[in-house]
């Protein structure tokens, strides 16, 4: 089953990646600082090999989130991002490095790895039809269902009122959507 990187998991294998990484951004080699100035220079999990569901940690930095975020249109990043996932596949105790700590992860409960989840899986969703495939518009209740279905698939858990929940804060006045009514409908589309 496929499925995000867990609260757990993060809470886990960050102590390894910063040291592996000596604080430092995988991209821009910028120190990563406890209280970030904006929400672009948090310290966020890199995919090495852009795949949000492979979770081993051999496929795992860490970067800001603005860093992280333009890989996808940097060629330089990319190539980055191919040498440590080179670089720790060829490494042998590249694991070792990762999951070694010298205290236990706190304990999170699996409700929190869930509501993250559903996070991902509802902003994913939208993203990938109003911004990837540039749909004009999306209708608001057949979204909810179709995210609730996915969360269902990949989680065993969810709901459309749980959608709901995520697609407004989705459309809320400082995210990248908005809602807009048309004849009694509600409809997603992209922020101008």
């Amino acid at each position: 089953m496929q499925r995000y990187l867990t609260t757990s998991e993060k809470d886990r294998y960050k102590p390894g990646l910063l040291k592996k990484q000596d604080g430092k951004c995988l991209f821009c080699k910028d120190p990563f600082v406890s209280t970030p100035a904006n929400n672009s220079m948090h310290t966020t999990y890199e995919h090495l090999d852009g795949n949000t569901f492979n979770n081993d940690p051999t496929n795992l930095a860490l970067a800001h989130k603005h860093c992280n975020n333009e890989k996808k249109h940097n060629s330089d990043y990319q190539i980055i991002a191919r040498q440590q996932l080179q670089e720790n596949h060829n490494s042998a105790d590249s694991l070792d490095v990762h999951v070694r700590q010298t205290h236990e992860p706190k304990e999170t409960s699996k409700q929190i790895d869930i509501n993250v989840a559903f996070y991902h899986i509802t902003k994913q969703f939208v993203n990938d039809r109003l911004l990837r495939q540039a749909l004009p518009e999306i209708h608001f209740n057949d979204t909810a269902e179709s995210v609730a279905y996915l969360m269902k698939e990949q989680t065993n858990h969810g709901s459309s009122a749980t959608a709901k929940r995520y697609l407004n804060e989705l459309t809320s006045s400082v995210a990248p959507f908005d809602r807009v009514e048309r004849g009694g409908i509600w409809y997603i589309i992209k922020r101008q």
